[in-house]
């Protein structure tokens, strides 16, 4: 289970895993069956119907994302837990806009589903 600080470290951690662009790192922090839903994945895949599943598939996203987006950083701007969900809000660089994920954890402590929304 999360507290305050484990919730604030984890979040900050990945975050500057992401904007180093370390995806080998960033990656580890999933399951292999991780699921990643949102919209946005569908302005670049249309026949996902925005769901991503599997953490290769995931990889290919990401570093498509990334040479698309070399730019593309996000600023941490809060972050809220319960029992084993991560809720991150976030200054996302590509649509200038604020972001919302969250991200379900196993036992492991590693990431099986994350939700994306772009407010």
């Amino acid at each position: 289970m999360f507290t305050k600080e484990s919730a604030e470290r984890l979040a900050i951690e990945m975050i500057e895993k992401w904007n180093q662009k370390d995806l080998d790192t960033f990656l580890n922090y999933f399951t292999d069956d991780v699921q990643l839903i949102s919209t946005n994945i569908q302005r670049f895949i249309h026949e996902s119907n925005g769901v991503i599943v599997g953490k290769e598939t995931l990889r290919s996203y990401w570093e498509y994302t990334l040479e698309k987006f070399p730019y593309f950083e996000y600023q941490l701007k809060e972050t809220s837990f319960e029992e084993n969900r991560l809720m991150l809000k976030f200054y996302n660089s590509i649509i200038n806009a604020q972001s919302i994920e969250i991200m379900s954890f196993n036992p492991n402590w590693k990431v099986y589903k994350m939700v994306e929304s772009y407010v």
